[in-house]
């Protein structure tokens, strides 16, 4: 995941760099988590 990945970096002395998100956002890695997002998304007001 990505604070392993970035956790590997800094230990490697390898640049790394974070941009901040401050708008929703929701990992959909798995599937309940994709089908939460859809039912979010659904919500929204265009």
């Amino acid at each position: 995941d990505m604070t392993e990945l970035f956790d590997q970096l800094v230990q490697e002395s390898q640049p790394a760099a974070a941009f901040p998100v401050h708008e929703y956002w929701m990992d959909i890695g798995r599937l309940d988590d994709f089908h939460r997002a859809n039912q979010d998304a659904k919500m929204l007001k265009p």
